[in-house]
This record gives structure tokens, sequence and C-alpha cells, in this order.
């Protein structure tokens, strides 16, 4: 993943980041690079230009034109010494279970939503509940891929081609979880086979109301769709109620919701409620009650790495539980830092990241 840190002013023509917070944006930017399962982070650039007629550019490096180091630059060396470390764990990745398809067919229609869709999905399951995913490209689905639940994002809009892949793979036994219109191709025409392919009677959608209001395991809730979304949010009418539908699909099934749930604010009780019908237990349990503190588990066959990266303006304590090897995990984050450890297969830390404490239970 390549990052650096574009120049912003404040209005009089100074930095608006001091040097501690652009090095905080980038440990921050290095850690989701590896948390997220890049091979690594580039940084871009080492050494500034500042012969170079953008003030946006210029200003990128971790060395100023004099040669002085600014703080940055320690986030390379930290990281390169904590992947050192720890570089003969990095072997053969285990599969998510969790994949997300990326809608590119919205991405390049003329009601692109794709980015915010996709924001939606991975703060809902990074740094909400915990569940670390793999993306897939629309266009490039392998129907073969083993995958417990597949979270299509409600683009409106899904092309042939992944809509037979997803099929297949909920035939074989994974789980499907859509909200929104799933019946049109990526040129917003209606394919009437897949009404019948995933159990439904034919419908036809209406535009959503800034407000709309469904029961959920009893409760009452509210999805949001305000500014520009309203404008692209549409409901799929179901007999004037809406709904979420649980239908089987040969071995799998399809947790389908007749609102966009990601655009509504709702993904949060969609994929949770999706997940139990999926038989999918979530792999991270959180006992602090933090916001903006994103927890990510990668497994290997002679470890797993943790990362932790606190967007939060405070500091904080992120304590939580692997629920897969039921050992606790404890650490002091200090507001828009990172933290990351490394544990062998008995769950006891090998080496942190800065060698920041962490407790184990």
């Amino acid at each position: 993943q390549e990052t650096g840190i574009m120049y912003t002013q404040t209005p009089d023509n100074f930095a608006r980041r001091s040097f501690d917070e652009c090095r905080n944006i980038l440990e921050r930017k290095y850690a989701l690079a590896y948390g997220s399962g890049c091979a690594g982070a580039v940084h871009w650039v080492w050494n500034s230009n500042n012969y170079m007629d953008n003030i946006n550019e210029a200003h990128i490096g971790a060395a100023t034109s004099c040669g002085a180091q600014k703080s940055e630059a320690d986030v390379s060396y930290d990281f390169g010494t904590f992947i050192g470390a720890v570089s003969d764990r990095f072997d053969d990745k285990k599969r998510e279970r969790v994949a997300v398809v990326t809608p590119f067919s919205n991405l390049y229609s003329c009601r692109n939503k794709a980015a915010e869709l996709c924001n939606a999905v991975s703060r809902t399951l990074g740094y909400e509940l915990h569940v670390p995913f793999q993306a897939l490209s629309e266009y490039d689905i392998d129907p073969s891929s083993d995958y417990d639940v597949i979270i299509v994002p409600a683009a409106g809009i899904l092309c042939d081609e992944a809509f037979a892949a997803i099929t297949e793979m909920a035939e074989r036994g994974a789980a499907i979880v859509m909200s929104g219109v799933f019946y049109k191709d990526e040129y917003y025409k209606i394919r009437s086979e897949r009404f019948e392919k995933w159990g439904f009677e034919p419908m036809s959608e209406t535009s959503a109301q800034r407000e709309e209001k469904i029961v959920l395991d009893g409760v009452t809730q509210y999805l949001t769709y305000g500014g520009d979304g309203l404008a692209s949010a549409d409901k799929v009418i179901c007999g004037g109620v809406n709904t979420i539908a649980v239908h089987e699909i040969g071995k799998g099934k399809l947790i389908w919701l007749n609102l966009p749930a990601e655009t509504g604010g709702f993904a949060n009780a969609f994929y949770r409620f999706a997940f139990r019908q999926a038989g999918y237990k979530l792999p991270i349990t959180e006992h602090s009650s933090t916001r903006g503190v994103f927890i990510n588990r990668q497994r290997f066959a002679s470890g797993t790495l943790y990362t932790l990266v606190n967007e939060s303006g405070s500091d904080e304590n992120a304590a939580f539980t692997d629920n897969e090897s039921g050992r606790g995990y404890s650490t002091d984050i200090p507001a828009g830092r990172a933290a990351l450890f490394m544990c062998g297969a008995d769950g006891n830390v090998i080496k942190s990241y800065r060698d920041i404490p962490v407790a184990v239970k």
C-alpha cells in the first residue's frame, strides 16, 4: 500500500498539521495496510522534493530538503523493527471467511455511490463488528472460492457474471447478504430471471423516504436517508412493509433487506442479524466501550497478528477476546496511534509494535 501525507493549509497559509500529527496519520495508514491484509506499506516519499512546483507534493517526505528527518520517519523504522522480528510468522495466511463484493458496475455508472458504500461496509466490519474480510471484484469472482458469508453492498446494479457466481457459491453453502435492488444488471435493465433464482415473485421499486422503519427482532428501528443520498435511495416494494427475507438457496442462504442498509445507517444491525442467520460467529468480542477503534485479526500457520488503530481523539484502552482461541488481550493506545502485536499458537504475545505492553488473559 503506497501512502504519504498530503500537505494541507490553514486559511492563512500555514501548515494545518504538525510533524507529530503527520506521524500519527502515517502510522495509522501503515497499520491499516498490514491490518487489512495488504503485502505491506511503502512511504511516499522518503526525501522531500523542494523543486516540485506543486505545494501538495513538495512537502511530502520523511526527510526535509536539509536532510533532517521528520518524526514520521520513525514510523518506517518502528515498523521495520517489528516486522523484522516476526517475519518468520507471516506464512500460510488463512483465508478470511467473510467476503465483500466491490461494486465496480456502480462505480463506473452515472449513479456512482461505490466509495460511500465501501466506506460504510469497511467501517462497520472493521471498527464496529471487528470482522476481517476479503474484498472481491464484481468483475472477477471465482465461484469455486470458499466463503461463509458474501456481503454485496446495496449498489442497485450487479453484472450477470457476478450474480451467477455468488448464486453458485450460495448453492454450495455460502450465505449471501444483500440489501436493496438486486434484479438489475450493470445497464440498469431488469433481469427477470433473478426473481425466480432467488425465490421471489417479480417486484419493483419506489423512492425511499427520508425516514424508513423496520421491525427487527421485535424492535422498531429506523433507516435514515438524507442529503444527496435520498435522490438515489430505492425501496423495493414488499407488500407495503419493510422486511428482511431469509431464503434457502441450495445448501446456503440469502439474507436480503428491501432497503439499502449501508446508506441508511443500518449496516451494523443488519449485518449482526445476517451473521446470526448464517451461523457465523464473530471472531472478536470487544469488552471496552470505545468508538473509532479498528480491531482486526489475521491468522497464519504459526501465529496471529492483531492490529488496532485508534481514530479517537482520546487515549483508549482496547480490551477484547479472540473467540476462537479464547484468549483475552488489553492494551492502551494513545489518541491517533496504532498498536500491533503478534501471538504464537499458544496465544501468548511474541512481539508488539514499539514494544507496547499487552496484557494477556
